[in-house]
């Protein structure tokens, strides 16, 4: 199974995805991708990789990093998939599909940390806490408004996963039409490398932030 290099976030109203971990990866592999990537920097500790796409009218960008391997041949990556395009990548930089690739070719496990963030429509969602919570008659002088939090979920002694919510500021206290309710989640999983990691770590995430906003019910 490969990995999914055009990930579709518009439709899960997710902004960015953010993952790395630490994987095994033969010396020979990295030497391979840093051939292709410029024949002149073959002694490079970093491998560095980018693509955009579009999904409809949506731009994306793919933007990443991998490390050169140890001596136990185990190597760090990180990626991100974010609803914005970028500017052209020079040719001496490798395209995300090669990498992703040969990165599912590979055997064994990785744990992944994920960190996802959703944005929606705060008239369109119910938050598990309503936010902004407003704070008396404006008589504070220190604030008015709570607009933001950090909730976590554990099982026993482990982090199960975390979730800062935040609301955009409109400028105006009685104008909340046009705001956003921000949900960046995070959490950790372990998964083979066979599975399709991106498009898994977006399931996972998509789920975990259904506990905290849902679509509000049409009428």
């Amino acid at each position: 199974m490969s990995w999914t290099t055009k990930l579709d976030l518009q439709s899960a109203r997710a902004i960015e995805l953010y993952g790395h971990g630490h994987i095994t990866l033969p010396k020979s592999s990295f030497e391979q991708l840093i051939r292709l990537e410029d024949q002149s920097r073959r002694k490079r500790e970093l491998l560095l990789f980018t693509e955009s796409y579009s999904i409809g009218k949506t731009k994306y960008s793919i933007m990443g990093l991998l490390s050169k391997p140890d001596k136990k041949e185990e190597s760090f990556f990180d990626i991100t998939y974010r609803r914005a395009s970028v500017s052209e990548s020079p040719k001496t930089v490798i395209k995300a599909e090669t990498v992703l690739e040969k990165l599912a070719g590979l055997k064994g496990n990785v744990k992944i940390f994920c960190r996802t963030t959703f944005s929606y429509p705060l008239n369109e969602v119910v938050c598990i806490i309503p936010l902004p919570l407003s704070i008396g008659d404006g008589s504070n002088e220190i604030f008015d408004e709570i607009r933001g939090i950090r909730l976590t979920k554990y099982r026993g002694e482990d982090l199960l996963y975390s979730a800062v919510i935040d609301c955009t500021n409109a400028g105006k206290r009685s104008k909340r039409t046009s705001e956003e309710l921000n949900l960046s989640v995070s959490f950790e999983y372990k998964s083979s490398l066979q599975e399709d990691l991106p498009q898994d770590s977006l399931r996972k995430a998509t789920e975990i932030a259904r506990k905290f906003a849902t679509p509000k019910e049409t009428t």
